[in-house]
């Protein structure tokens, strides 16, 4: 089904608005991710390698003030994070604009390469703005009744059949999910992509930031998405980016100042690099873990969650199905354990159950995952 699903989007039109905000071109689900989207839909341990590799460079110039300069350009880069992604972003969530609108309109394969030869991104763009003007800015909604005029001016016979819509109140779903942690309403960004995915950052609760897809309301359902938001705000609530942080930089620092004086063997320091990051990417696994568990206790639909993984990860989920591809996935650096082992895991997990210490359970399920792939 979900293969399926992905071929039928590949010929549909998405467009997404938020009322009061800025039209905005669709990005691409194809394009290459940017650096910093990498960092903060990837996990902060991207920043630290990539700092890591620039810091060989600094210590040219810089000699061991490289360190210094590495250390506290990564602190700040946390501690402005929610700043960061809220520049970045394509539109800011508030209380005041706190819907998103989405159209989705399927064409046949051969007519969508017809049409997207025949109208450049900037036409869509502007049939786009159109359509806004006509319905969303005077307050109706976006129907085949208030969009036909202007996709018929673009070669498009609206057909009911053919087109879906939808109203996401971003803001209500996001308040709802704090008050189950108990915590204040973040900011709330979304980027205008397709492709499914969540993110929060910050320095804390009260100062962080959840970011979302539009590709993330489009393919998951109201609750499915509620279960992604209360595994984003555990990270929040945890300030896991911090513990991340200190766990890099002590060894960063255990590597520079104590390493290096004792290992003059390239080909011992490369192992030894290989080995560590391996082992922080493998740790990084269980504060992933103990996500989807405070999600699961706190929102109360494990398996709800477990469809909204098999729905994002589906691809992922069919190599997992080869063992060797299982063990592959608990070594390689990844911050998230393999989605089969999240799917199965959440399948099993009783709502009513409470567990205290949930990063140590998390930890010690993740460890029994990694010996059960082989």
């Amino acid at each position: 089904v979900q293969f399926f699903e992905e071929r039928v989007r590949r010929s549909t039109l998405y467009f997404a608005w938020v009322q009061g905000r800025e039209v905005v071109p669709e990005k691409s689900p194809f394009r290459r991710a940017r650096v910093i989207e990498r960092i903060f839909f990837g996990n902060i341990l991207f920043l630290f390698v990539l700092l890591m590799a620039i810091s060989i460079v600094l210590f040219l110039f810089l000699g061991l003030w490289a360190v210094v300069v590495i250390i506290v350009g990564q602190f700040l880069i946390i501690l402005f994070s929610d700043r960061l992604i809220g520049t970045l972003s394509d539109w800011p969530i508030s209380a005041q604009n706190p819907t998103v609108h989405i159209l989705q309109y399927h064409l046949p394969p051969q007519e969508r390469a017809t049409f997207t030869q025949k109208h450049s991104r900037e036409k869509l763009l502007q049939m786009k703005k159109e359509i806004y003007d006509e319905t969303i800015a005077l307050g109706k909604p976006v129907e085949c009744e208030t969009a036909r005029d202007v996709m018929s001016k673009y070669g498009l016979q609206c057909s009911q059949e053919n087109m879906a819509t939808k109203a996401v109140n971003v803001y209500d779903m996001v308040e709802k999910t704090t008050q189950k942690y108990g915590l204040p309403v973040p900011k709330i960004a979304l980027s205008n992509t397709i492709v499914p995915n969540a993110a929060a950052s910050g320095p804390s609760p009260k100062h962080g930031i959840v970011l979302i897809t539009t590709g993330l309301l489009v393919q998951l359902d109201e609750d499915e998405i509620l279960s992604v938001l209360g595994h984003e705000l555990s990270h929040l609530r945890a300030r896991d980016q911090f513990v991340l942080f200190g766990l890099g930089t002590g060894e960063y620092a255990f590597r520079i100042f104590v390493l290096l004086n004792y290992i003059q063997s390239f080909l011992l320091f490369y192992l030894y690099l290989f080995l560590v990051f391996n082992l922080i990417y493998f740790v990084a696994k269980f504060f992933e873990a103990r996500a989807d568990l405070e999600s699961a206790m706190r929102m109360g639909n494990p398996k709800v969650l477990a469809g909204a993984l098999r729905k994002i990860g589906f691809r992922r989920l069919q190599f997992e199905r080869n063992p060797s591809y299982r063990i592959q996935d608990w070594i390689t650096w990844d911050p998230h354990p393999p989605i089969y082992f999240r799917v199965e895991r959440l399948e099993k997990f009783d709502p009513a159950r409470q567990v205290k210490h949930t990063l140590l359970q998390s930890a010690k399920d993740c460890i029994r995952g990694f010996f059960a792939a082989f």
